[in-house]
């Protein structure tokens, strides 16, 4: 990625490989699955250590694409298990290079036990999370995306607490900084339970959803809309085709949300208000970045940091025969939520 910002130009990753390519340098733990040594260093530089994760053909690996090497028009090949590469970014001039290793799992929940790979106690203060859910399968996305923020959670939390073991200190700034995304005065703090690394959630495929019935498109984003928000996540909605000035305009927000959290350049604590018509991804870095847009109209791309929905602004308009009750309880999220978007 350049070292030269520019608030128009899209962000250039630079220096991708695979994993085979690394596959010498690396050593792993077979007991445990953990790369011991994950490749390459950043000497002074910070790195990430983020995992792509969803349905399966909801194109992650075209998302990924989209970030680091957006020129590409070549189709990538379906993921096999789990693949890694890396992007580096100068954030100054003479300064080592920030290194956002990238993970993705290909193949579905049944190999879900490989984001122990990426994730370990001690990667996980520097975790990313992108959840990817494909538009075109609007009846199966609600579960697959509580199926997959289960599974991160699951991971995570076992992450936190061997930190905790190790380092109490760092565990609890972990936490913190989960809350930190919804301020101290945000309404929902003691309903929502967001994942202590930041996660972004993908809802791919706009491109073919755009022209669906409004009332549909409604509701579909207002059950993103609703999980995201409950679990901390910054939620964008993507068309990778290029055929159009929307998916273009969803491509770079695409790039300028990716480059947040895996380079570090949001704000931390997030000081957006629910309502505001823009607020900063907060990613637990001190780096200053640009403001994201919230935008929530269902005819436009969506685009809502973590921590700057409402439930009450969610909920103002229910699926035919809901009512508030069957969303929401005194202790958060009722159970049944999710059937109850239909």
């Amino acid at each position: 990625m350049s070292s030269r910002s520019s608030r128009r130009a899209a962000p250039q990753v630079e220096d991708v490989d695979d994993i085979w390519k690394l596959a010498g340098s690396i050593e792993t733990d077979a007991s445990s699955g953990s790369a011991e040594k994950p490749p390459p260093t950043a000497p002074q530089g910070s790195e990430t250590f983020t995992l792509f994760v969803g349905q399966k053909q909801a194109g992650k690996s075209s998302l990924i694409t989209a970030f680091h090497n957006p020129s590409k028009d070549e189709a990538p090949k379906p993921t096999v298990a789990l693949e890694y590469l890396f992007a580096r970014r100068s954030s100054a001039p003479n300064q080592p290079k920030d290194v956002a290793h990238i993970w993705e799992l290909g193949g579905g929940a049944r190999l879900s036990a490989l984001v122990s790979v990426p994730w370990t106690p001690r990667t996980i203060g520097r975790a990313v999370a992108v959840v990817v859910v494909d538009l075109t399968q609007p009846h199966n996305l609600v579960a697959a995306l509580g199926l997959w923020l289960d599974i991160l959670r699951q991971r995570v939390d076992e992450c936190v607490a061997g930190l905790r073991a190790e380092d109490p200190a760092a565990a609890e700034r972990l936490m913190n900084s989960a809350l930190g995304r919804f301020g101290p005065e945000h309404p929902d703090l003691r309903l929502v339970k967001p994942l202590a690394v930041p996660c972004v959630v993908l809802a791919n495929k706009l491109d073919k959803f755009k022209d669906r019935d409004s009332t549909e498109r409604r509701t579909v984003y207002q059950a993103l809309r609703f999980f995201c928000h409950a679990a901390g996540a910054t939620l964008l909605t993507v068309g990778v085709t290029k055929s159009s000035e929307r998916d273009k305009a969803s491509q770079a927000a695409l790039r300028q949300v990716l480059t947040m959290h895996l380079f570090n350049t949001g704000a931390s604590p997030s000081t957006a208000k629910p309502g505001d018509t823009s607020a900063m991804a907060s990613t637990g870095s001190s780096k200053a970045g640009r403001p994201l847009r919230k935008e929530t109209s269902p005819d436009k791309p969506l685009l809502v940091p973590a921590g700057s929905d409402s439930f009450e602004e969610m909920l103002k308009t229910l699926p035919k025969g809901a009512d508030r009750s069957d969303f929401l309880s005194s202790r958060g999220l009722h159970d049944d939520a999710a059937n109850a978007w239909g």
